[in-house]
């Protein structure tokens, strides 16, 4: 039976993708769902498994090439099965067009063209030694007088072109060149004024503690991420203007509260590390243990290289967590440039425990740092402040944001 192989659709958004690896080759056999071929679009990077059973008779489109949504990129088959229609397949509904043959036009002898001769001042040592090594003189300034070129000078030369290009090229393409892109047009378009603040965690510490237990056994892993997201989803909610985007001469303010929290991914080798950013939909509607739940799928997804389109699409705020990365720096404080068309990102650092003042004494309490980076085209100091206090109430104090779902306890 003839299967054809084509580009998936791994998301509403998506319209191309990048064979980065054939993991079959053509005569090799494939049974249906064995990973055939490792595909990257412009947020992820997956491992698609073969839609049929057959031997791989034909690859259309090689590693390295990109394909739209729906082409032909393989064809299986029977070892001894005919393909009568291959053109026809490929082609599918489109119109083949041939490519018109261009006469080539009679060759012309170009006639030679003596290059001019450039004098260079050397001394005769510098220019034996420049012989004697392969060194063009011409690319030498010279440090005699008037500029000649004396023996130290070829020396030099002859060093440096013994010295050993300790550089690596790496193509900037895929996951990476497209966050370069949006970030860059996120750092020349949005006007930011940054916000950053401590938020005293010791109470949610110390609920984490003492819930643990009784969440292990639940088969819970609760984690300060977590608490994040759910206060950030009920502070969106008081503050819609967090919740929008810029469009034109419009204000889009969203109902739907899909919370983006950025991960990073290690890859075998730095080039192949990647940052991405997984969706929480509709996070206000979620439960505690819902969230975490999502935050763990995502994180396991994302290890195993198997997140789809809609995993990492349609958020309208982002979170950026490096509090595990700042934990061993006493805590962290950073900028992060707006996700693209959201119009405010949260940034999380470590928690530390430091000294601080509380009711004339000093004592020490768990703080995490806190950045807001809003739009100031849209959104003002005062509602950077209201929103950032309402986060602030929320996580200091966490037992107003546990339900059943998370075996609550009450103080």
């Amino acid at each position: 039976m003839i299967t054809v192989v084509k580009m998936p659709q791994l998301g509403w958004t998506m319209k191309e993708g990048k064979i980065l690896k054939w993991l079959k080759a053509e005569g090799e056999r494939v049974e249906k769902g064995e990973p055939l071929f490792i595909v990257e679009t412009e947020k992820i990077t997956n491992e698609i498994d073969s839609p049929g059973t057959g031997v791989l008779r034909k690859i259309l489109i090689h590693e390295g090439y990109t394909a739209p949504v729906q082409e032909v990129l393989a064809v299986l088959a029977e070892p001894d099965e005919e393909i009568p229609d291959l053109d026809k397949m490929i082609a599918g509904d489109r119109e083949v067009v041939e490519t018109p043959k261009v006469p080539v036009a009679a060759k012309v002898e170009k006639p030679t063209v003596a290059k001019p001769r450039i004098k260079v001042k050397i001394s005769p040592v510098a220019k034996k030694l420049a012989e004697q090594h392969g060194i063009d003189v011409t690319s030498i300034m010279g440090t005699g007088p008037g500029g000649r070129i004396i023996k130290k000078d070829v020396s030099a030369a002859i060093e440096i072109k013994a010295a050993p290009v300790e550089r690596e090229v790496v193509p900037l393409t895929g996951a990476r060149r497209v966050m370069a892109e949006r970030l860059s047009y996120s750092a020349q378009t949005y006007a930011v004024v940054w916000n950053a603040w401590e938020v005293d965690v010791t109470d949610l510490v110390e609920l984490r503690r003492k819930l643990r237990p009784q969440w292990e056994k639940a088969g819970l892993r609760i984690s300060v991420t977590a608490f994040v997201v759910k206060a950030v989803a009920q502070a969106l909610k008081e503050n819609p203007i967090f919740n929008a985007t810029l469009k034109d001469d419009n204000i889009i303010i969203h109902k739907n509260y899909n919370i983006g929290v950025a991960m990073a991914v290690r890859g075998k080798s730095f080039w192949e590390d990647n940052l991405l950013v997984g969706v929480i939909s509709n996070a206000d509607k979620k439960s505690l243990a819902e969230i975490a739940a999502r935050l763990i799928e995502l994180r396991e997804k994302s290890n195993q290289k198997t997140l789809t389109m809609d995993d990492v699409s349609g958020s309208t705020f982002t979170i950026s967590n490096f509090g595990a990365l700042g934990k061993r720096g006493g805590g962290s404080l950073f900028t992060s440039l707006i996700n693209p068309p959201e119009s405010a990102i949260l940034g999380i650092g470590g928690i530390a425990e430091k000294p601080v003042v509380r009711e004339g004494k000093i004592v020490v309490r768990s703080i995490m740092n806190v950045m807001l980076t809003p739009d100031h085209r849209i959104i003002y100091p005062t509602d950077s402040m209201r929103f950032a206090q309402r986060i602030t109430e929320l996580l200091e104090n966490p037992v107003t944001l546990l339900d059943e779902s998370v075996i609550a306890l009450k103080t």
